[in-house]
């Protein structure tokens, strides 16, 4: 079906206050790109917003970043406990893009549930700050003006681990 000259497989409906669903649950849509159409997204398939920076490096997914020193780039990987300065954590499949069109550019999680670059021992539901070497660690009394987010799932290691945490 030729729908405003999107080809379309499956299903276009429209409802009583005249807007249009496209596809079904079965038949979901990558991406949408009009330069006539606006377009309202009621799901995403991950859970995080994300805007892409320039970054000094290539960092891993997870890694804690604050805002750059260096007047290039816009973003450096975290390496200062409790920085006033964080911004996100390196996003590799954002539901939520900003800032799509900037080249060379990282995206950067700045809210929702990601993988962070955790250190030590953490339970579920303890909150995270910042650290050295682009992690978090569990924050603790005294140091809730540096909250980043909270681990949505316990690590019983003192390494360096990837888990899942909500970041606000």
């Amino acid at each position: 079906m030729d729908f405003y000259g999107i080809n379309v497989a499956g299903q276009v409906t429209v409802d009583s206050d005249n807007s249009y669903d496209i596809g079904d649950s079965t038949h979901r849509l990558k991406n949408v790109f009009s330069k006539t159409f606006d377009g309202e997204s009621t799901s995403a398939l991950w859970a995080d917003l994300a805007e892409k920076y320039k970054c000094k490096e290539t960092y891993d997914k997870g890694t804690a970043v604050v805002v750059s020193k260096d007047p290039d780039f816009d973003v450096e990987i975290c390496n200062v406990d409790l920085a006033t300065n964080f911004i996100g954590v390196i996003s590799t499949k954002p539901a939520f893009k900003m800032n799509e069109r900037l080249k060379d550019g990282t995206y950067v999680a700045l809210v929702g549930l990601v993988f962070v670059r955790v250190k030590g021992v953490i339970k579920k539901g303890e909150w995270i700050v910042p650290t050295v070497d682009g992690c978090a660690r569990r924050g603790q009394q005294g140091e809730e003006a540096f909250k980043i987010g909270v681990a949505n799932e316990t690590k019983e290691t003192e390494d360096i681990s990837l888990i899942k945490c909500v970041i606000k």
